[in-house]
Parts: structure tokens; C-alpha cells; sequence
């Protein structure tokens, strides 16, 4: 968007009901802020990777792009209730996903737009509809591919050197090779993590072949910052616990090696896994569409997450409305009741690790039972669907946050608004096959990755490096659990969280219990040194 096109479009803003005609259609991920005849609109991005904050200050309706500001203007209590729900897995359901940690400081809902009047009164709203559905894959991959085109172009002027994550894998390598196509001289980062098996240089090597005017950084796990460096480095907190808090360090080395070698930004496919294919709980939404394509499909994935025959039928035909799931999971916490591991209709119930104490566990039990609720969609697929985009959208926001304390501005194209009402428009049963890898992705990409690339369906992880990074900190983690601040607000037992932390066999759902926990034990720590914001500057009364 030129000045001059920005401005044409200005002018047809008579009131804040016109802001978003004004908007629509442009790429990118922004937040609008328009002031027109003394009332306010404001909202950010629909994936959430830029978020506004709303508090009330002396009787008016203050935002800011962070809740910390809001907290420190108010003097606002951090709230032991939102730090108990912090710590719950998957997480808590929306919209009480988007509450800041501070009484009195409200997050604006990602969709949803705040506006305040001439008086100082503020109203939230939606802003953002459903996508109307498309007929084919075809059809929903000629969108994707047209919105990542503009997505991916937005960030890149021919000639100029571009920095790029390149795993090797599916997302990060489409975005390289669109990058490519705009005429970027890309500079892009691969770890080779020391998994076996692993496959990502393979496949970054495959790539790189086929893409012109590249440099390849090569980064082998053992020479960057170990997961979890860094922990006793206190620094200016975030709004919240920051689940990049094991990689920290290590995205800091990287983005620094790519302004090294000439990057002006970085582009990275996070965001890819969530938005080009809708959640597990998809697996039954296409039953009354397609039956037989439903019930092959609702089979294929029970025998690939081995789900039990009874779960996956009675969450197959849940027919629970929003606001009752809900509830039902806030009783299911306060009766520290078995749930089970198959999504339902709204997506997985809602559970708290072990050394989260019953106080803990009840209140935020209460906060569920007790909150009227909204879902994001008008339909359960749409609704997860988005909840997980969002999710992704907060994680891009911190890794952008990192990189941008590295002197290097990181996009994430996927998160973008087209981008992902592409992928909402196509229904489940072409963008997710339980026998396919990213089937929506896979078409809409056909005539530009290596068919290597198209085929892989092999995903690289890092749980050796993270189980060493545990390892290497088991000392400062010891002491953590002697000087708990989440024990201290009576919210962990920190006798059950030291057994955790300092266990070599950590599995499955608790190695994402144990990240959410550090995580928040380490913002409280970073809120206790450092409680004025840096960011901010105050002059002498």
C-alpha cells in the first residue's frame, strides 16, 4: 500500500463503520487505529501476532500495544487466578485466552475491534466474518497460493538480500521459493538437529539446490546457544510467559547471523503447521457433509493417534453448544476428572499438570464454569481452527520480538489475513487427510517445490537438545523450585515440579506442562527485577 493509495482510501472514511471497507484486501499483518469525528476504532490482526490492550484510567478508555503499559499506568496486581490458567494444557478455551495477567487490563479479542466514543466509553465488536466455503481443493489451493504470493511479495524488493528460516521442511521452504520468485537474494538459516533420523539438512540441501542466488547458513545444533540458556538472565518481561523462553538465546544467534550476512529482514514459515490445515477435531466435520469420506478419514486418524473406539464415537457426535463444553470442562478440572485424549467437537478438554495445587485447579475450574463465552466461528471447525491460528499468531509476535532485539524486522507470510481465509474457505475434508501431509499446501505449491519437497512427510524435533538443556540447568532449577514464585502464590507444589524438572523421562504432554510452568516462573521473576518498563520514560513532576 503507496501513500497516495492509502490516502484515496481515507477519504471515503466518514465514520469508524467505514474503517475496515477502507482496509480490506490489504496485505500484511497491522493494526488500524483511526480517530474520525472524536470517536476510536482500533483492532489488530485477525491472527493475533500483534495484540491491543484496554483499561480504565481516571474514568476514560485507555489502549496500548501492551498490557504492561496499562498494568504500570494503574498500578494494576498481577492476578494469581490468569497465572494458574497460564499453566493449563492445551490452554484455556477463548476468548479467556486473550485476559492479560493484570486486574483491570483486558485484552482486545483477536477478530474484534475496540471502539470509544466522544465520552470516553469504549464497546467491543466484531470485525471479522467467516470466509464463504469453496467447492473443491482446487479451487481453495489457487486462493492459497494467490494470497502466499502477495503475502510473501509484500516483504521483498528485487535484489535486495532477504533472510529465511529453511528447514527443509513443507512451510519454511514454500515461503524461501516464493521469496525467490520476487526477485530476493535469500540468505537462510538451517539447524541440524542431532535427533536420529533427522532429515531437515537433507532436505534444505534439496532445496537449496533448485533455488538461485542463495547463501546457506548451516547451523549445527552443538555450536548454538543450548535450549534453556539464558534462564538466569533476568531482562525486561514480555506481556506474558514467553514459551520461546528454551530457544531465546538461540533465535538471537540466528537472526543476528542473518543481518550479518546482509539480511534486511527474515521471513519464516512459522504459522504454517496451524493455518494450512484445520485441528484434529476436523476429523468429524465432514460426517454430514460426505459420510463415507468422514467416516474413512474419522477412522484413518483413530488408528494413527491410537484414540480409543469409544472416545473418538462419543466426540464424533458431541453435540454440546459452545458454552456448555466449557463448562463442562471447568467441572471436569474442579473434579480433577479423567478427560479424554480424543478432541472433541470444540476441541481438546482443558487439563493442569500435577504439581498445580487444588486451589489452583479450582479456581481456574471456577474461571471456566463461571465466564460467559463466546466461540470464535460460527461453526466448531472454525472455531478451533482459529484458536490454533491464533495461538501460532502469539508465538510469531514473541519471535518477532526477539529478532527485532537482534536489529532484523521477522514476517511470518502464513499468519497473513488472506493467507489464512484461503485456507478457512476450503472444507476440512480437502485441507486435512489423516493418509496425506498437508494436502491443501501440497496443491497449492505443486508447481514451485521440488517434488522431494512435496512428498516429505517427516517432521525434525529437538527433544535431545532439550533434554540436555534441562541437564545443563538442573542446578538453577533446583534453586527455582526452593524459591518459587508460583509456590509462593500457593498455585505449584514445588516438591512435585522438583521431581518433575530434575526427571531424565519426561514424555509426551508433559514436556509442553513443564515449558508453560518454567515459562511463567520465569516472567514472575522478571516482573520482581524489573517492574517499571524499560520501553517507557518518565520526566520529573
Amino acid at each position: 500500500m503507496t501513500q497516495a493509495e492509502l490516502e484515496t482510501r481515507v477519504l471515503t472514511v466518514r465514520s469508524v463503520s467505514d474503517v475496515e471497507r477502507a482496509v480490506s484486501g490489504m496485505a500484511g499483518a497491522f493494526l488500524v487505529l483511526a480517530s474520525v469525528g472524536g470517536r476510536i476504532y482500533a483492532r489488530g490482526p485477525l491472527a493475533g501476532s500483534k495484540r491491543l490492550y484496554t483499561a480504565d484510567y481516571r474514568g476514560l478508555t485507555v489502549i496500548a500495544d501492551r498490557a504492561r503499559t496499562l498494568g504500570w499506568l494503574t498500578g494494576a496486581d498481577i492476578d494469581p487466578i490468569q497465572l494458574a490458567a497460564r499453566l493449563s494444557c492445551p490452554g484455556v478455551p477463548a476468548p479467556l485466552d486473550s485476559d492479560t495477567l493484570w486486574n483491570g487490563v483486558r485484552g482486545v479479542r483477536p477478530g474484534h475491534a475496540i471502539t470509544v466514543d466522544e465520552c470516553g466509553r469504549a464497546r467491543t465488536t466484531a470485525w471479522w466474518r467467516s470466509p464463504e466455503q469453496v467447492h473443491s481443493l482446487a479451487a481453495g489451493a489457487q486462493a492459497l497460493r494467490t494470497a502466499l504470493d502477495r503475502a510473501v511479495a509484500l516483504h521483498v524488493r528485487p535484489g535486495a538480500v532477504v533472510g529465511a528460516d529453511l528447514s527443509g521442511g513443507f512451510d519454511s521452504t514454500s515461503v524461501c521459493f516464493l521469496a525467490a520468485e520476487s526477485g530476493a537474494k535469500l540468505v537462510t538459516a538451517t539447524i541440524q538437529w542431532s535427533a536420529p533420523g533427522s532429515e531437515d539438512g537433507r532436505y534444505a540441501a534439496i532445496a537449496g539446490s533448485a533455488l538461485p542466488t542463495l547463501e546457506q547458513l548451516v547451523f549445527a545444533s552443538s555450536a548454538l546457544p543450548a535450549q534453556f540458556a539464558g534462564l538466569d538472565i533476568r531482562r525486561d518481561p514480555p506481556d506474558e510467559p514467553s514459551l520461546f523462553l528454551r530457544s531465546r538465546l538461540l533465535q538471537r544467534h540466528i537472526a543476528g547471523a542473518l543481518v550479518d550476512a546482509g539480511a534486511g529482514c527474515r521471513l519464516t514459515g512459522h504459522g504454517g503447521d496451524d493455518v494450512v490445515q484445520p485441528p484434529r477435531n476436523s476429523v468429524a466435520d465432514g460426517l454430514g457433509r460426505h459420510p463415507v469420506t468422514g467416516l474413512r478419514q474419522l477412522s484413518a486418524s483413530r488408528m494413527l493417534h491410537r484414540w480409543s473406539a469409544r472416545d473418538t464415537v462419543t466426540a464424533a457426535f458431541d453435540r454440546r453448544n459452545y458454552g456448555s463444553w466449557v463448562r463442562d470442562c471447568g467441572a471436569a478440572l474442579m473434579r480433577d476428572a479423567r478427560t479424554s485424549s480424543v478432541p472433541g467437537r470444540w476441541g481438546s478438554a482443558v487439563g493442569l499438570p500435577a504439581w498445580v495445587t487444588a486451589a489452583a485447579r479450582a479456581s481456574v475450574g471456577d474461571l471456566l464454569v463461571n465466564t460467559e463465552v463466546t466461540a470464535n466461528a460460527e461453526t466448531p471447525l472454525q472455531h478451533g481452527w482459529l484458536q490454533h491460528i491464533q495461538q501460532s499468531g502469539r508465538l510469531a509476535g514473541e519471535l518477532a520480538a526477539e529478532s527485532i532485539e537482534a536489529g532484523l524486522p521477522c514476517h511470518a507470510p502464513f499468519l497473513d489475513q488472506g493467507v489464512i481465509e484461503a485456507c478457512l474457505s476450503t472444507p476440512s475434508e480437502y485441507a486435512r487427510d489423516p493418509r496425506a501431509y498437508k494436502p491443501l499446501l501440497a496443491a497449492a505449491m505443486r508447481d514451485v517445490l521440488p517434488e522431494p519437497i512435496r512428498q516429505r512427510t517427516s517432521k525434525d524435533h529437538c527433544l535431545p537438545e532439550w533434554h540436555a538443556g534441562l541437564r545443563t540447568n538442573r542446578r538453577l532449577l533446583a534453586e527455582w523450585c526452593d524459591t518459587s514464585r508460583l509456590a509462593e502464590s500457593g498455585l505449584i507444589d514445588r516438591e512435585m515440579l522438583r521431581r518433575v524438572v530434575l526427571n531424565p523421562e519426561l514424555v509426551g504432554s508433559e514436556i509442553a506442562a513443564v515449558e508453560k510452568t518454567l515459562a511463567t516462573e520465569a516472567w514472575l521473576r522478571d516482573i520482581a527485577e524489573r517492574p517499571v518498563p524499560e520501553f517507557l520514560t518518565q520526566e520529573d513532576e
